[in-house]
């Protein structure tokens, strides 16, 4: 049984979740085709593998950033190719840790 002031607390979050307007959509750090950025800047940075475009000259594909696909690309708002990937939280913990060893590497090269 809840306590009179747990019941504040609840009811204080209730009405919190019901403002935020997109709350029900799927978020692109969660999904299979979300590549993070850079280790020192935000999710923002993250690239979306699903969505990209070939340099006709290098042939190198550059992929879309996230929050771009997301709110004025294809995959909108809704989130239309998103496929929760499993394994997400492992995905970014080792990619942080990857890019922070290779951030080490190059300082101590310096």
């Amino acid at each position: 049984m809840l306590t009179l002031f747990q019941k504040d607390k609840v009811a204080k979050l209730i009405r919190y979740i019901h403002r935020i307007s997109n709350i029900e959509k799927p978020i692109c750090i969660k999904c299979k085709y979300y590549e993070p950025g850079s280790l020192f800047h935000s999710n923002k940075f993250g690239k979306c593998l699903f969505y990209g475009k070939k340099d006709i000259v290098s042939g190198e594909i550059i992929h879309d950033y996230a929050d771009i696909a997301r709110m004025h690309g294809p995959c909108g708002e809704d989130g239309t190719e998103y496929i929760e990937d499993p394994y997400w939280k492992l995905k970014l913990r080792s990619k942080m840790l990857y890019k922070l060893k290779r951030s080490i590497a190059d300082w101590c090269k310096r």
